[in-house]
């Protein structure tokens, strides 16, 4: 019976490092006590997400709260010429056609699409 509550243990433990260590970002300390959480997505919701993400867990670490000063984004389609765009937009709807819908393609897209950076304070 003793091996029950330490399996419990063991799991809760497992479960709480897992959560913590699920947002992709990057955090970087900066002046003042401020820090930058950054991530990169294959869209702008999941690289937001995993920032903000990133940034309340420090900040929980320390028993304080974000207080989120900037945020920054980039996106890759915005730096892609027009050639590129139309080339990526007629490619993936000639896959839709040729595949009757059923075959859904983002070419041109990986998981850097977008970048997020979020500064914020743990106060």
């Amino acid at each position: 019976m003793k091996a029950l509550p330490t399996r419990v243990g063991m799991l809760l433990l497992a479960s709480m490092l897992s959560a913590c260590a699920s947002y992709k970002a990057t955090l970087l300390p900066q002046e003042n006590d401020t820090y930058t959480a950054i991530s990169t997505s294959s869209n702008y919701r999941d690289a937001l997400n995993d920032a903000v993400g990133k940034a309340n867990d420090h900040c929980d670490s320390t028993r304080r709260k974000a207080v989120f000063l900037e945020r920054a984004e980039v996106s890759k389609q915005d730096e892609q010429g027009d050639a590129v765009k139309v080339t990526n937009t007629v490619a993936s709807a000639a896959v839709k056609i040729m595949t009757f819908g059923i075959v859904s393609s983002n070419f041109g897209q990986s998981d850097e699409d977008h970048k997020v950076a979020v500064r914020f304070r743990c106060e």
